[in-house]
């Protein structure tokens, strides 16, 4: 059965008065919070409180949500005697809930990110900025083609990212070929040229031998066991 936790978009308060609550009071009264809303409901719910961390200058308590099967983590921020999991920021606009997602996933991402420690040579890298996003593409994905067209000389000063060549269509010579071309790109243009060659053209990738063939299908076999099973797969670092 699914269950949604509720939003706190709006701010709520964690005390009828401006008092010093210690960290364990803070933590009993989202958790009450929470069970108040979400347990009338589903009687068989847990929340586990998991840690407290720093985030855009607010503390951050991480709470899991478990029913049967299913678990969540949820980010809620703390602020003087507020409470809340979003708000935006005038400075940027940027979205409090989008930068916990973003911690979350590294969290919940860190087999594969250790995994691609061991895999450096099938990580090809583009633009120089602080955003930095890990990406499994496949060539012969519509939704991974019009994500490579947003790559731009701007999007590009302002992102690093690092793809990481994947077939869902069982095309691993097609895989060999691009790692193939790219072995001698030396920059970000020559690296989009040949991207798009084999994004949106029509490549010839016959002279791959069945040894570089044979390495992209375990590659795909290795990441498919750690949770990617579709494309484009992201995970965006923390800046």
């Amino acid at each position: 059965m699914k269950f949604y936790l509720p939003a706190l978009m709006l701010l709520l308060s964690i005390s009828n008065a401006k008092v010093y609550l210690s960290e364990a009071q803070k933590i009993e009264k989202i958790k009450d919070f929470y069970e108040e809303k979400i347990k009338s409901n589903f009687a068989e719910l847990k929340i586990n409180y998991i840690e407290k961390t720093m985030l855009n200058g607010l503390e951050a308590f991480i709470f899991e949500f478990e029913l049967g099967n299913e678990k969540n983590k949820e980010v809620v921020f703390v602020k003087d005697d507020l409470f809340f999991t979003d708000a935006i920021s005038f400075n940027d606009l940027n979205s409090l809930k989008d930068e916990a997602q973003t911690f979350l996933s590294q969290d919940k991402f860190q087999n594969i990110l250790k995994a691609l420690e061991d895999d450096k040579a099938y990580i090809i890298t583009l633009g120089s900025g602080k955003k930095e996003i890990f990406v499994f593409s496949d060539p012969e994905c519509p939704y991974c083609k019009k994500h490579l067209q947003k790559l731009d000389e701007n999007y590009l000063k302002e992102h690093k990212v690092h793809f990481i060549f994947f077939t869902i269509h069982n095309n691993f010579t097609l895989i060999a070929g691009l790692y193939k071309e790219l072995e001698h790109k030396q920059n970000d243009k020559e690296k989009l040229e040949s991207l798009r060659h084999y994004f949106f053209e029509n490549p010839s990738y016959k002279d791959v031998s069945k040894e570089e063939v044979k390495r992209t299908e375990e590659l795909f076999e290795k990441y498919k066991n750690l949770g990617v099973l579709y494309t484009p797969f992201e995970i965006k670092m923390k800046n």
